[in-house]
């Protein structure tokens, strides 16, 4: 039981003082512990140990963060200020963009300049249809009496994607002899043959042919490609002209 010595009071293990008509608070030492079961109140404190009230916490502290002295100053160097002037130390990771204004990842712009990545359109609109243009372009005038084909224009296409393309070409041509015969054809990696062109025979030796048309090539493997555009005479009595070539090659989405 508690004892009183002086004006002390000495708890041992399991004593308590109970306070109230019906004990509604005890106060007891347990395991080297002052230990106590009800609220302690506090007071508008002067000293810097007193208990203060949740009354004077509330009314004389600041809980409003726009209340804060000092909010404008910048003295947390961790983070960015809105107006730009210091910058990030190290990489920040941006996302698949969806607004306009994301932080779009590097390698998300490299997918739509390679075509890997189909280009994004606003909701509603049809995507296009054709993406990652090359084009190889030849105005000159060249001539051949070879009956074995003469590579007129080649277009390298480097580092492309697996998927379709569509490769087109156009070229204006003439013979010498009216009954001579001018040869062309389109080459893929100069063995992958996808146009050939046996023009007939025909009288005016001045006037120019133009051709123009395209092909749609399935499942081309990813990596470097040539696209060549070749020219031979029907016989070596007679010259085979082309001039205005063009080579086209597209991705289709």
């Amino acid at each position: 039981m508690a004892r009183i010595k002086g004006k002390d009071i000495y708890l041992k293990a399991d004593d308590q003082i109970y306070f109230g008509d019906s004990q509604e608070a005890a106060l007891w030492f347990d395991s080297n512990e002052l230990m106590l079961n009800h609220t302690i109140s506090g007071v508008d404190p002067i000293a810097d140990y007193h208990l203060v009230t949740k009354n004077y916490m509330t009314s004389s502290g600041v809980i409003d963060h726009g209340q804060l002295a000092g909010r404008a100053d910048d003295d947390h160097l961790q983070y960015v200020p809105t107006n730009g002037s210091r910058g990030f130390t190290s990489t920040v990771s941006g996302v698949e963009p969806i607004e306009a204004n994301d932080l779009t990842p590097r390698d998300y712009v490299i997918g739509l300049i390679d075509g890997s990545i189909p280009v994004p359109t606003p909701s509603g609109e049809e995507p296009p249809s054709l993406i990652q243009f090359s084009y190889a372009i030849d105005l000159t005038e060249s001539s051949t009496n070879s009956t074995t084909y003469q590579q007129k224009l080649r277009l390298t296409v480097s580092g492309i994607p697996s998927g379709n393309y569509r490769i087109a070409w156009s070229y204006d041509w003439r013979e010498s002899k009216a009954n001579n015969q001018f040869l062309a054809r389109v080459q893929v990696d100069d063995t992958d043959e996808i146009f050939t062109y046996v023009a007939s025979p025909y009288v005016d030796v001045n006037y120019w042919s133009p051709v123009a048309t395209f092909y749609y090539y399935e499942n081309l493997v990813s990596g470097t490609h040539y696209i060549d555009m070749d020219y031979a005479s029907s016989s070596t009595g007679a010259t085979a002209y082309i001039k205005n070539t063009k080579i086209e090659f597209w991705r289709i989405q």
